[in-house]
């Protein structure tokens, strides 16, 4: 094929993060309520085998980073997006609180620890100019997934039932997924270059990866307030999206207001990721960055107090575009820090505090709904962490050395 390697890098992740809205929390937010009731499983179960999964895809994230750094993404991608089409097939077949558990692991395992950390990364490496644009595109495919996603499963709900809906999500991501990558990817670069920008088809990036860059990026102080604030808003934003469909129901709105403000976060995310990754290129990266962690800090606070149908969809504003901003500028933050011959890996590492946040945020939640019989004081307690995030992200100041 003569399309630059670049191009068909950033077609086949985006195609990649449209199906894996299979694995969105907004998406699995619909699955929440119809599930318990089947399965008689309580909510704290089911967000404890989400959050398990979500642990060990965190602890993978650093090892898929530096593996994308060595040797490019095809292979990783080809065996995540299998495993997530599997256990969306396997979801729709289970009878068992253990098979359930099982496929809910590896479901999160594999987006978190895989398919989140390659697709971004990939991206960043392969393009130079227009990096923020290129990056956004990636998480706008992922947007505009969960845009048709999450209605879709729930119109398939309401006329099959939820197994067929996991079905469904299995097949997306095998043809959406799959088959791009293993099409349109090469496994190595015959030629051992690593200048993705040029347009040649290049995929052995292990000639521009410096360990000692590594080590001294673990080292600095601003690496460890970046991570320290992506685990905070990790925590806080899980906590509230995976949990929102059943918080707005018990709130006396209806299951069709509350699928509808979910359809408004996944539309401002889409949204979002163009404006974020086009202000980027404009102005400093980590005040556009700044800019989404005061966004969700304003979501929460509305969720607190849904007082009526405007305000919803006011939060599911905010709260879409500060989800994408964060994830979209944090791989252009750490570009922007620390260079692109380390992204992966350094990526992943921020991955893994960000995922170790949205498995605290969904299991907090859920434990304290079934305790307490409610999610005031949950959300209250994620919107203080929320803002002690973004004050965390004010003290990361760029490293000189890089």
């Amino acid at each position: 094929m003569n399309i630059p390697y670049k191009w068909r890098i950033l077609f086949t992740c985006s195609t990649v993060e449209f199906a894996n809205a299979a694995t969105a929390m907004v998406v699995l937010a619909v699955f929440i309520d119809p599930m318990t009731l089947t399965l008689n499983w309580s909510r704290t179960s089911i967000s404890g085998a989400v959050a398990i999964g979500s642990v060990i895809g965190a602890c993978m994230a650093p090892v898929t980073g530096q593996i994308n750094d060595r040797y490019g993404p095809r292979g990783m991608l080809i065996i995540s997006t299998v495993l997530v089409s599997v256990s969306c097939i396997v979801l729709s077949y289970v009878q068992t609180s253990v098979i359930l558990g099982v496929a809910l692991i590896v479901f999160r395992i594999c987006d978190q620890g895989a398919t989140k950390v390659l697709t971004a990364s990939s991206v960043g490496k392969a393009f130079t100019e227009n990096r923020g644009f290129a990056v956004s595109m990636v998480f706008l495919a992922g947007s505009l997934g969960c845009v048709i996603v999450a209605p879709g499963v729930q119109f398939i709900i309401t006329i099959f039932s939820w197994r067929e809906a996991w079905l469904c999500l299995g097949c997306l991501m095998f043809l959406g997924g799959t088959i791009p990558t293993i099409i349109l990817l090469k496994s190595r670069n015959k030629n051992g270059l690593n200048n993705l920008s040029t347009g040649t088809d290049l995929t052995n990036h292990s000639s521009a990866f410096n360990r000692q860059e590594l080590i001294t990026a673990f080292k600095s102080v601003s690496f460890v307030c970046i991570l320290v604030s992506l685990f905070l808003t990790g925590m806080a934003s899980s906590g509230v999206i995976l949990h929102l469909m059943s918080y707005l129901v018990s709130a006396g709105f209806s299951e069709s207001v509350s699928v509808s403000v979910l359809s408004v976060i996944a539309i401002s995310s889409a949204v979002g990721s163009i404006l974020w990754g086009k202000l980027a290129d404009r102005f400093n990266v980590k005040w556009v960055c700044v800019a989404t962690y005061v966004t969700l800090v304003l979501a929460i606070g509305i969720v607190i107090f849904p007082y009526n149908i405007v305000f919803l969809y006011l939060m599911g504003l905010a709260l879409g575009l500060a989800g994408v901003g964060v994830n979209t500028l944090s791989a252009l933050l750490l570009a922007n820090y620390y260079g692109t011959n380390i992204l992966a890996s350094i990526y992943g590492l921020s991955r893994t505090a960000q995922v170790m946040g949205f498995a605290l945020g969904i299991l907090f939640s859920g434990v304290v709904y079934d305790r307490t019989g409610a999610y005031q004081t949950a959300f209250s307690v994620l919107l203080l962490l929320s803002i002690i995030g973004l004050f965390s992200l004010l003290l990361a100041k760029k490293p000189k050395v890089f």
